[in-house]
């Protein structure tokens, strides 16, 4: 009897012992997902991780002193940064930053007029192209390619490298002693082609006196006032630069089926390019300009 009570405890607490095993919610095994879950998250960061040396550390294959080593490394580098950070910081807060208006309305006289740049979207006048395939000795076998070629130079700007897509698999090897840089050159758009009543302040001014050729992304254009600086004088309607635009659209290129109208930019003196605006055929087109003048001294907090 007493054996037999004996077993049947024995038995009861190892099952009650294998059940309690058998438990996924038991703490021990929550506890150890908790901690594999944390480190599988910290192996990929520090495998992903931009700092330079931290997934060395934890790096399995790593020996003990390189290991070392990059820990040092790291330290040093960790506390050089903290340094410099704070003296960044102690030198942005002693230092005050003041901004003084010498004036709300100071005079435009000391502001240079803007570069105003005119571009036509049809690149190339088209009625001289006898005269250039007459310089150029064209045969009339290679009339029709030169053609083409033209035509996509008559559309091509910095963000339309597709214009040429239509040469794809021709041969241009019987073209290939012509340089179509010179002939896009002697055959763009001249300020008496397409400018025309120009005036400046007020007064009447020859166009080709007021604009010089310009090359951009967008061909070769036409600026005002890009060397000479010129200072305007007047506010208002109709009191900077006024001047009526020729489209001639008779002497474009036949192929090209693009829109009509022109580009209009507006930068300072030291800026190459900027945003066009485009001005749209057979309309009056009014472009307001602000004056805006910064200067800085000595004084000034420098970044």
């Amino acid at each position: 009897m007493f054996v037999r009570s004996t077993e049947k405890e024995t038995r009861v607490v190892a099952d009650r012992i294998r059940r309690q095993d058998q438990n996924p919610l038991a703490p021990v095994n929550t506890k150890s997902e908790i901690q594999r879950a944390w480190t599988l998250l910290i192996d990929s960061y520090i495998s992903r991780s931009h700092i330079h040396g931290l997934y060395l550390l934890f790096l399995p294959s790593m020996r003990r002193r390189m290991r070392v080593l990059w820990a040092l490394a790291l330290i040093c580098a960790c506390t050089v940064l903290f340094h410099v950070s704070y003296l960044l910081g102690d030198r942005y807060h002693n230092k005050q930053f003041q901004t003084i208006v010498a004036h709300a309305h100071a005079s435009i006289h000391h502001i240079a007029f803007p570069v105003v740049i005119i571009c036509n979207k049809n690149r190339l006048n088209w009625s001289r192209l006898p005269e250039i395939k007459s310089l150029y000795n064209i045969t009339p076998s290679q009339d029709e390619l030169f053609d083409r070629i033209l035509t996509a130079y008559d559309g091509f700007s910095f963000h339309k490298f597709n214009a040429f897509d239509s040469l794809l698999g021709e041969s241009l090897d019987e073209l290939n002693h012509l340089n179509f840089t010179e002939i896009v050159i002697q055959m763009s758009w001249r300020c008496d082609e397409i400018l025309r009543d120009c005036h400046w302040q007020t007064a009447s001014r020859d166009c080709c006196k007021l604009f010089r050729p310009r090359r951009l992304p967008l061909g070769y254009c036409l600026a005002f006032n890009e060397l000479e600086k010129r200072r305007g004088t007047e506010t208002g309607i109709n009191t900077g630069l006024l001047l009526r635009l020729l489209l001639r659209e008779g002497q474009h290129a036949p192929g090209n089926s693009g829109l009509k109208g022109f580009w209009l930019t507006v930068v300072e003196s030291s800026v190459w390019f900027g945003f066009p605006i485009e001005v749209v055929p057979h309309s009056r087109t009014n472009v307001a300009v602000t004056a805006v003048y910064h200067y800085f001294d000595e004084s000034t907090l420098s970044l």
